[in-house]
């Protein structure tokens, strides 16, 4: 069985255009997922210039009443990112299993993981063994539901703007 306990919190402040709505916090499996929590953990610091990392950057799809994604710093289109590792990294393991509101990797096939992450608000269980679970939310699930309820276009491409204004780490 998976551990999940919680090893780490990363809080991101959401903008919709120029407003604040609130914050989404994170709690980080980072027993099961160490090198996947690290890197998700260092591209979150506050520290970070804007554009290396997740402060700044936009929501750039959210798929309705399934998930959204973030963590494209680079492009803000879901085209770019890179994770700590180098533009790619290996996928850690597939221990815990997709659960609404969990946190998990983004990816373009197997191993191909680097700073892109969605968070699903329904079950998703045709995801498991496809992309790799490392935290969930434990704070600000209605500002989840309330960025999923954004209007999209047919590319599921949201028409105003919705970004990670700010960034927290402990």
């Amino acid at each position: 069985r998976a551990d999940r306990t919680l090893t780490s919190k990363v809080t991101l402040e959401i903008t919709f255009g120029q407003e604040a709505i609130g914050n989404i916090t994170f709690g980080l499996f980072g027993r099961t997922c160490p090198k996947t929590v690290r890197n998700f953990v260092t591209l979150a610091n506050p520290n970070r210039p804007t554009g290396e990392g997740y402060r700044g950057s936009k929501i750039h799809r959210i798929a309705r009443s399934m998930r959204l994604y973030r963590g494209d710093f680079l492009n803000n289109d879901g085209s770019g990112g890179w994770s700590i590792y180098g533009r790619y990294f290996r996928d850690e393991n597939f221990a815990i299993k997709h659960f609404p509101f969990c946190l998990s990797m983004a990816n373009a096939g197997p191993n191909t993981n680097a700073s892109q992450f969605f968070v699903p608000v329904i079950r998703t269980s045709w995801l498991d063994g496809k992309h790799v679970v490392f935290g969930q939310v434990i704070a600000g699930h209605k500002i989840v539901k309330k960025i999923n309820e954004v209007k999209c276009n047919t590319y599921d491409r949201p028409y105003r703007q919705v970004w990670i204004s700010n960034t927290w780490t402990e």
